[in-house]
């Protein structure tokens, strides 16, 4: 990796989005604490995270059975 997501984070623009990397992270965990802190993580790195409970959850938004018109995700974290 490319030294990791702090060092990622650091090389975002001030100006680019108030500051988010444009990097869509899906999150998919069943414990609600574990996904709770795993969420505030990326953001922390501020990457744009979208978080599920279930796989199946997941699979609906990945394959854009959810309605939105928005882009692919560039991570999935289960």
């Amino acid at each position: 990796m490319l030294g990791g997501p702090s060092a990622l984070a650091h090389n975002a623009k001030p100006g680019d989005s108030g500051g988010a990397m444009n990097i869509r992270v899906l999150l998919v965990e069943g414990d609600e604490c574990q996904r709770s802190a795993m969420q505030e993580l990326c953001r922390l790195c501020r990457y744009d995270v979208t978080s599920v409970p279930t796989g199946e959850e997941a699979v609906k938004l990945v394959q854009g059975e959810d309605g939105s018109s928005s882009p692919p995700f560039d991570l999935v974290l289960c």
